[in-house]
């Protein structure tokens, strides 16, 4: 097997969420002490907040940055849309952070996903002049298929490989009935940065449980009731074949990062679980 890429290790902010509603200084410290380096951000309420949320300032965050020695490598905003896009921008590009990462919905019907296509495209254009890039994160329900195909291979056709990046979450992937290397070597130099959980053992997976229990896969409020019931453990203590992912993303991507999360219940502290992966 040749490797042509090596990618380094991030850490997804979201793992810490208690500690950065504490006091985000003093989580972004302890988490660069641990020995994460390249951080990720979420900020879930992007109406009230452009930036990485917790309501600190793109100022304090490139400062806690530099000093800690790290760096940001993206943020998960959420609503994005051309209506906020430029205030996001402009946090973000303040703060230092160049990359932004966008996530799907429950797709209804082929225009919603058409009209996603087209959004991702006319953002990605503003950030390509403004200097961000714009990434998109999928979850299960990208595995869903509409009129004969893949939301998700829909996605990577109608959005501009120029403009729109793909951030592929590997646990998703599996959840959505899919195996995560081939689809690193499906989707290949699209991906730039991959999301990594572990999936415990014992545990049934999505598009399994939907099947036995008979959700409709386009019956939005079934599937985010649904999709609330997802668990996750420390990377590495589960049942899904890390280095496998890590070999295949090396080999078949130019992905730069392979960014751990743990954004479910945990058995231990946030530092201790982050310390564990």
């Amino acid at each position: 097997m040749e490797v042509t890429n090596m990618m380094k290790i991030g850490l997804q902010m979201i793992s810490v969420q208690d500690m950065m509603a504490e006091d985000p200084v003093k989580a972004i410290q302890a988490v660069t002490a641990v020995g994460y380096k390249h951080l990720e951000f979420a900020n879930h309420h992007a109406r009230e907040n452009y930036g990485v949320g917790f309501d600190i300032t793109a100022k304090e965050l490139r400062t806690v940055m530099a000093d800690c020695g790290a760096d940001c490598i993206g943020t998960h905003v959420v609503p994005m849309d051309m209506d906020n896009l430029k205030y996001i921008a402009d946090y973000h590009l303040e703060a230092g952070c160049t990359r932004l990462t966008v996530c799907g919905t429950f797709y209804q019907t082929s225009d919603d996903l058409k009209r996603c296509c087209e959004n991702l495209n006319a953002m990605g254009e503003y950030g390509k002049e403004v200097g961000l890039s714009l990434s998109y994160h999928n979850h299960f329900q990208e595995y869903f298929s509409l009129n004969g195909k893949r939301i998700l291979d829909t996605i990577a056709a109608e959005t501009n490989p120029n403009l729109v990046d793909l951030q592929l979450d590997t646990y998703w992937v599996y959840q959505g009935g899919y195996d995560a290397i081939e689809e690193i070597r499906h989707l290949g130099n699209r991906i730039v940065q991959l999301h990594q959980k572990d999936l415990p053992r014992g545990t049934e997976l999505f598009y399994r449980g939907m099947d036995r229990l008979g959700i409709d896969r386009f019956n939005e409020k079934a599937l985010r009731e649904f999709s609330q019931g997802f668990v996750v453990t420390e990377i590495g203590d589960g049942v899904l074949d890390i280095q496998g992912i890590i070999n295949a993303a090396n080999q078949h991507t130019n992905a730069q990062y392979i960014i751990l999360e743990h954004d479910g219940k945990k058995a231990h502290s946030e530092i201790d679980s982050i310390s564990m992966s």
